[in-house]
């Protein structure tokens, strides 16, 4: 009776000290992790609840502002590219590209045979599943369930531009003339001002003459707006040659800007081409004339050469709206 008396307090013992270690284990966890709380999804999954502990999903309807907060924040941090949602992301079927302090992830599409690249992934966890936000290459917020579903309670979908909303331009009352992974473009034709956005700040803004129209982009050269017979290029924020100023005319007597990009079989670049006023047809080039021309001088722009095959009407009209380009031709060719 002894013997089992001494061994049922041996058990009561051990049962007890695995409580208190069990428990304090528990607490430990629970002080880690703060303001986040395990998934506990109600359908079970392949997921360790204790292994991934993600933030939890925003308020639903908001989800633009959500994810510039959540950005900024892991910036100031330097916390964007996080091992444990890397991880949960390979895990789950996904490609994951890092480099620096960043990450994109790839997806494979299998119904279009494509290959998706997103941008800075932020998973989150719902009581519905778990999520992954992020930015396409046209600078749009798409959400993807991975286990579950979204808190809004689908599989997922798009929300806009993040950089500067639709809805945010049109408050303002302008145009988006350029958006991909980095910034949108902005154009308020009323006082001409250009902004360059991203994730809702303004990193800079420019003039052309009001009402300016937008005709295209071309890299090396910049954004372009004509004004009567002028062109105006409105550089990149982040342009550093001293000969270029941030907003400049780079071109005069233009009738018509045919193309922001084309491409001469000659040049290694897409350039600017142009009607001019007097019937010709030329390129813009940056890179011609003397070094210290300035930017609107006539030497930067070139005539057409041969194009192996192509005369100047074939090539215009590969390159643009046929039936336009040849009314003003055949304007001049008939003067």
């Amino acid at each position: 009776m002894k013997k089992f008396v001494k061994m049922f307090a041996l058990v009561t013992i051990c049962l007890m000290t695995c409580t208190l270690l069990f428990g304090c284990g528990a607490n430990a966890i629970a002080e880690t992790v703060q303001e986040t709380k395990p998934i506990n999804l109600s359908q079970p999954t392949e997921i360790n609840e204790l292994e991934y502990i993600f933030t939890e999903v925003p308020s639903v309807g908001n989800e633009i502002e959500d994810y510039r907060k959540e950005h900024k924040k892991r910036i100031e941090t330097d916390t964007l590219k996080r091992e444990e949602e890397i991880q949960f992301l390979k895990d789950n079927g996904f490609f994951i590209n890092t480099s620096g302090g960043y990450f994109n992830m790839d997806e494979y599409l299998e119904r279009d045979s494509e290959l998706c690249t997103y941008s800075d992934p932020i998973v989150f966890q719902s009581e519905n599943g778990v999520e992954v936000w992020v930015v396409n290459e046209w600078g749009e917020l798409y959400i993807e369930s991975v286990i579950g579903k979204t808190k809004a309670g689908n599989l997922g979908g798009y929300y806009g531009l993040i950089h500067h909303t639709a809805e945010e331009a049109t408050e303002n009352g302008e145009e988006i003339i350029q958006s991909n992974v980095y910034r949108v473009i902005s154009y308020e034709p009323e006082t001409g001002l250009v902004k360059h956005w991203a994730y809702g700040e303004v990193l800079g803004e420019f003039e052309v003459p009001a009402n300016s129209k937008y005709v295209g982009a071309c890299n090396g050269v910049g954004y372009l707006f004509k004004d009567g017979t002028d062109v105006w290029a409105v550089r990149g924020i982040y342009e550093n040659d001293e000969r270029t100023k941030d907003s400049e005319i780079i071109a005069h007597n233009v009738e018509f800007v045919i193309t922001a990009r084309y491409e001469a079989a000659y040049q290694d670049d897409y350039l600017p081409l142009f009607l001019m006023t007097d019937g010709t047809i030329k390129c813009y080039a940056c890179y011609e004339g003397a070094y210290d021309d300035p930017m609107d001088s006539e030497s930067r722009l070139i005539e057409l050469e041969y194009e192996g095959g192509y005369d100047v009407t074939e090539v215009v009209d590969h390159y643009t709206n046929y039936l336009e380009v040849k009314a003003i031709l055949e304007k001049y060719n008939n003067e």
